[in-house]
């Protein structure tokens, strides 16, 4: 996918283009944001698929204590 000239000034604002792919430069960020995204999306399909945090605790540490 190409990005536009216009969306790509706009993503650079005003940092400096050569620090571009700096760790802090607008590779950086953009890198950020992606693994934010996909470590959400993972998130999300896995509590789907277990349930939450809470009942997938509930499941596994109280259950084998107090079933008997």
């Amino acid at each position: 996918m190409a990005i536009s000239k216009q969306v790509f000034d706009e993503l650079l604002g005003d940092r400096d283009p050569n620090a571009g792919f700096s760790k802090d430069g607008l590779l950086g960020d953009l890198n950020k944001a992606l693994a934010e995204r996909i470590l959400n999306s993972l998130r999300r399909a896995v509590s789907r698929f277990v349930g939450s945090p809470l009942s997938v605790a509930k499941r596994f540490l109280w259950k084998p204590f107090f079933s008997g």
